[in-house]
């Protein structure tokens, strides 16, 4: 189970981020972002890591220094380490940034 530490280190704070980012206009946000939410952990699933980075923003950074596409290498590196990959939300809340209400 350590071999997963890492990867959970990542998946923790990408999905919060995504919850941030994937934020939309619509009338029911908090909606559309569980639901952005659950596709981008049946793509993790999956192994379709670029419908993954269709849901970043461009600005998108994880851990202060990866972006979108180095998201998208790292899980492709996982991806071929192990067979299965699985994605567990935990305790998700959802917050909505003032200044960033168009993402």
């Amino acid at each position: 189970m350590e071999s997963h530490r890492p990867f959970r280190c990542l998946v923790t704070p990408l999905l919060a981020t995504a919850l941030t980012l994937v934020g939309c206009a619509r009338p029911d946000d908090e909606q559309q972002i569980a639901q952005n939410l659950a596709a981008i952990e049946e793509a993790v699933e999956r192994k379709d890591f670029s419908e993954i980075e269709k849901y970043l923003h461009g600005s998108f950074v994880a851990n202060e220094k990866m972006g979108s596409e180095e998201v998208g290498q790292l899980l492709r590196v996982y991806s071929l380490r192990h067979r299965r990959l699985g994605v567990t939300i935990v305790d998700s809340s959802t917050t909505m940034h003032a200044d960033l209400a168009d993402r």
